[in-house]
């Protein structure tokens, strides 16, 4: 799988970056300095186990969005696509 761009990002300016999580595994593209359309073009490799059952979960964040304690609150978007 390839992560490639984003242009659906409508809030000012962004650091946005991308994970994607496959089961258990979480990969993340590097962020992006002040955009609202990003291009990653990182490469990313999971292992399918069932074709039927397993998602993709798709999540795109802000790189310094966070809450007071240090944990990101808020996605920008999420996507979820079953194989």
């Amino acid at each position: 799988m390839k992560i490639i761009q984003s242009s659906f990002l409508v809030k000012g300016s962004l650091d946005p970056y991308c994970e994607i999580t496959v089961g258990s595994l979480t990969l993340k593209t590097p962020f992006v300095k002040r955009t609202i359309k990003p291009k990653w073009n990182a490469p990313m490799q999971f292992l399918l186990y069932n074709f039927v059952e397993d998602i993709i979960h798709i999540n795109i964040f802000d790189h310094e969005y966070f809450s007071p304690n240090g944990v990101l609150f808020d996605y920008l978007y999420i996507y979820t696509i079953k194989i």
